[in-house]
């Protein structure tokens, strides 16, 4: 310590007549340099008020977090179309359970994660994939939403692409970490029949 410093102490007859500096907190800021504590801690609450701000300003995109069914799957899309297994790991509810275009299963966390190394390493490695559009959504109870969206299956042959999947999706609001999936079915949605698009029977006499 140079000389001439002083530091209060409890104790100290000086530490009783600065009753104030110790309410304020600054115990142990040598005597006339309070202001220049004062500064550096104002910057730095200054700084941290602005990382707030930042990052309630930039919402889901920056936290990765759904706030609603739309953010949801644009999250969604994102994650396919980046290949970024963590952030579709992270869309998914600890227990979550998901079932493939061909029945497969997938119950929690590892096995999704497992799953989308697989397909993203493997079969869609260079793959694009667009958002899932929204097709309708209700209310199960509160905090618990489930969702119908169609999407495209990327190694669809079409010519132009058409959207030949849909998804239905049970969320969950788990609060700071957003709407999660609960469930999630993939179906495929195979052309319509003839009879379907006109209304008539068809030769066979089924839809």
């Amino acid at each position: 310590m140079r000389s001439g410093q002083r530091f209060w102490r409890p104790g100290d007859a000086a530490f009783a007549a600065h009753g104030n500096s110790a309410k304020e907190g600054r115990v142990g800021v040598p005597n006339g340099a309070s202001q220049g504590y004062a500064r550096p801690m104002q910057a730095t609450r200054t700084f941290l008020g602005a990382c707030a701000l930042i990052v309630g300003m930039a919402g889901p995109a920056f936290g990765q977090t759904a706030g609603s069914a739309q953010q949801f799957l644009e999250l969604w899309g994102k994650a396919w179309d980046t290949h970024d297994v963590d952030a579709i790991v992270r869309l998914h509810a600890d227990d979550c359970v998901t079932v493939n275009r061909f029945g497969v299963v997938a119950s929690g966390r590892d096995e999704i994660r497992r799953a989308a190394v697989w397909l993203h390493n493997g079969p869609f490695r260079n793959a694009h994939f667009t958002a899932p559009k929204l097709i309708d959504q209700r209310k199960l109870a509160p905090g618990v939403i489930t969702l119908q969206a169609a999407w495209r299956n990327p190694s669809g042959k079409a010519d132009p692409p058409e959207d030949d999947l849909v998804l239905t999706v049970v969320l969950k609001d788990y609060g700071a970490e957003g709407w999660l999936a609960e469930e999630i079915d993939t179906h495929t949605v195979e052309p319509l029949a003839p009879a379907v698009i006109t209304g008539t029977p068809s030769p066979t006499g089924r839809m």
